[in-house]
């Protein structure tokens, strides 16, 4: 059954096909022969009747076929035409062709323009100045240019030119605002829906300004916050370079932060901060004023003055108003002359006088130059000598005790003795020492040395002294040194205090030169040592490091290192080189080991009546030793014996502070001593005598060993030693 249906098929099929072999070709389109689309496009159907296999084509893209082709077949035939969108805004036209065999039909296809309305650019941004703006509008409809009532201030129309397109002219005004704004035109179709939007943005006018272009500060360093309102990008510059960019801030507007030095000048000062536009013109001026620094000036800022009567300037430099304040407890011997007006930092000199000083005290004022309404003051300190104070006029000696500042005289006499120096041309201080280890400045004690008529020495006391011991010597005119003092800078008055003794001798609580009889006051207690005979003193000890036994001691300083050690001779080893070099110390060679003097031994030099080379002060001298001791109720009297203390005075040895307590009754009030005072090739405590045995000098000694008091004498080396020395009362 199934073969025979697949034949029945083969047969009908060639049937048809030999029919249509033997007929003629025909293609009959039963369509008109356009058809037309509107703009937006669509589809159209198309008949016709063919006995040949056939194919349809599209001469233009937009228009296109389905399907495209076929084989014969019995009856009408179709095929769908679809044309797309005109986008365009002219009409088109396409030929659709079909073909059988032979046989060609054709069909035109015909599509309505768009409509349109265009501008060439939709968004403007312009600059604040008046101009035209073109726009190119491209339309196949009719018109109308709209602007809204609230753009009609700025924007308007002006003119519409045909060229190969429209080209709308639009006037925009000036932007004198400080703000952008934006506007809008509306091209729009008359009769229809078309329409486009032109949107315009319009800078604001360039502005560049300072909310507080001025400031007046005071002179301290500070930082100040301006405000800058601007809508351009700008700059800093400062033209002074105490005005400092630190930052700008990013606020509701601008921050510029600037830092100011501080005005340490005296003057008013101005500087300007400009805030330049980048790259353009506007400028923004930012003047600051700073006060100077007040100041308020005196020169000099104390008088030392002698005790006439005088006048003295002070000069005063200020830029404030200030008043001149003098104590009342001086108003009766110090008083203001003259006193300028000042204004500014000018220099103006006020004159003081002072009365002669009658009184037997030092005077001191202190000045006062206060600024008004403000910190300032300055203050001169006026300091006025007592009347020159006559050492001499008790008596004359090689040492002189000072106690308080003022200018001091004395007879340039030899010593103990009434014997005028001949020659005196010049007068000069040697030396100066604190007795510590601390070297002082020349005049820290004698600030001044005079010669007044060739025959008095007058020296200086500084207000602000110090207690210490100088050495001053006058000369002649070749420089020769003729004959030198010991100054004694000190509180201490021997007179009043003193120690008696069980033999009745009174003697100073401590060494001659010394600055403190307290134990806890340990090396200030060292006198100045002496050669046996000498009258001139020299350093002694003010310190030391590790065991007393290592003899590292530390010498006191003194204001010029002049002391040096040569060996007796001939020309050194006499009395005569000793007055002329007194910071020599003279040392024993050969033969004259046992002295520094050269020749003869000469016990005269110092003896229980004071001579004038006696060292000790008016009223002092050097104590006796031996049978004549002043310590003889509590020592030995003999060279070979060891003086015998009672315990009590044994059990007041003082390790700590290296000394001992010469306890009563032996001592009334107690005398401390104290061992280590630097003698040559010793380091117990001796202290000289003017006595002699024979032709030996005899000293007292105290061993710390034995922990005893004794007399002794040198029976060899001996005078050239330096020992020190406590004065007994003549």
């Amino acid at each position: 059954m199934k073969r025979f249906f697949l034949a029945l098929t083969a047969l009908i099929g060639f049937s048809v096909a030999f029919y249509s072999c033997q007929k003629a070709p025909f293609l009959v389109v039963n369509t008109p022969g356009s058809i037309n689309f509107t703009e937006q496009g669509g589809t159209q159907k198309v008949s016709f009747t063919t006995n040949r296999d056939w194919n349809v084509s599209s001469s233009e893209s937009w228009c296109k076929i389905s399907p495209s082709s076929g084989v014969v077949q019995e009856g009408e035939l179709s095929f769908i035409v679809t044309c797309d969108p005109n986008t365009t805004y002219d009409p088109r036209n396409a030929t659709v062709t079909i073909k059988a065999d032979e046989l060609v039909e054709t069909i035109s296809v015909t599509q309505d323009t768009n409509l349109g309305l265009l501008v060439s650019q939709t968004s403007f941004s312009v600059s604040s100045p008046e101009q035209a703006l073109e726009v190119e509008v491209k339309a196949n409809v009719n018109y109308v240019v709209d602007i809204p009532a609230d753009c009609k201030d700025w924007i308007s129309h002006i003119s519409t030119k045909s060229l190969t397109s429209r080209t709308l002219v639009l006037k925009i005004s000036e932007n004198k605002a400080y703000d952008d704004r934006t506007g809008q035109v509306t091209i729009r179709q008359t009769d229809g829906p078309l329409a486009e939007t032109i949107t315009i943005n319009q800078k604001q006018a360039e502005g560049l300004f300072i909310t507080t272009p001025e400031y007046e500060l005071s002179n301290e360093s500070q930082t100040i916050n301006v405000e800058v309102r601007a809508n351009v990008q700008y700059e800093v510059e400062s033209q002074v370079d105490w005005i400092k960019l630190i930052e700008t801030k990013a606020l509701s507007s601008s921050t510029v932060v600037l830092s100011i030095e501080a005005n340490n000048t005296y003057d008013n000062r101005t500087g300007i901060v400009l805030i330049k536009q980048v790259n353009g013109l506007l400028e923004g001026r930012i003047t600051i004023t700073q006060k100077q620094r007040d100041g308020l000036f005196v020169s000099p800022s104390s008088f030392e003055l002698n005790d006439l009567e005088q006048c003295f300037e002070v000069e005063v430099q200020s830029n404030v108003d200030f008043l001149v304040s003098i104590p009342d407890d001086a108003k009766g011997w110090l008083n203001l002359v003259s006193s300028p007006i000042t204004k500014g930092l000018s220099s103006n000199k006020f004159v003081f006088s002072v009365s002669k000083n009658t009184s037997l005290e030092n005077r001191e004022a202190h000045i006062a130059f206060k600024q008004v309404n403000g910190p300032l003051c300055e203050e001169v300190i006026v300091y006025q000598y007592k009347p020159l104070v006559d050492l001499s006029h008790n008596g004359h000696a090689n040492c002189y005790i000072v106690h308080s500042p003022g200018w001091y005289s004395l007879d340039a006499v030899r010593g103990n003795s009434d014997e005028p120096i001949i020659g005196v041309y010049s007068v000069k201080v040697i030396w100066e020492t604190f007795n510590t280890i601390t070297k002082p400045s020349i005049g820290s004690i004698i600030k001044e040395v005079k010669i007044v008529d060739k025959s008095v020495v007058s020296f200086l006391i500084p207000q602000n002294y110090h207690e210490g011991n100088a050495l001053i010597a006058v000369s002649d005119a070749s420089g020769n040194i003729l004959w030198s003092w010991h100054i004694w800078v000190t509180d201490y008055n021997p007179d009043s205090n003193y120690c008696r003794y069980l033999s009745g001798a009174i003697m100073m609580d401590r060494d001659l030169g010394a600055l403190s009889a307290k134990p806890e006051d340990s090396f200030l207690t060292n006198g100045l040592l002496y050669q046996w005979g000498r009258k001139d003193p020299f350093l002694n000890y003010a310190g030391c490091s590790g065991p007393r036994e290592s003899h590292d001691w530390f010498k006191a300083k003194s204001s010029t290192d002049v002391e040096n050690v040569v060996e007796t001779s001939r020309t050194t080893g006499t009395i005569e080189y000793a007055i002329q070099n007194p910071s020599v110390i003279i040392v024993g060679k050969g033969a004259s080991e046992m002295d520094w003097l050269f020749y003869e031994r000469d016990n005269s030099l110092w003896q229980k009546n004071k001579t004038k080379y006696d060292p000790c002060p008016v009223g002092w001298r050097v104590p006796s030793g031996a049978e004549e001791d002043s310590w003889i109720d509590s020592g030995a009297n003999s060279n070979s014996e060891w003086a015998g203390f009672p315990e009590k005075v044994i059990d007041q040895w003082d390790e700590k502070n290296m000394g001992i307590l010469f306890a009563p009754p032996y001592s009334t009030p107690a005398t401390w001593y104290h061992i280590n005072q630097g003698a040559i090739n010793t380091y117990d405590m001796n202290m000289w005598t003017c006595s002699t045995e024979k032709r030996f000098a005899n000293y007292v000694t105290f061993d710390e060993w034995t922990q005893r008091f004794t007399w002794w004498y040198f029976n060899g080396n001996g005078r050239y030693n330096r020992f020190s020395i406590r004065c007994t009362k003549e």
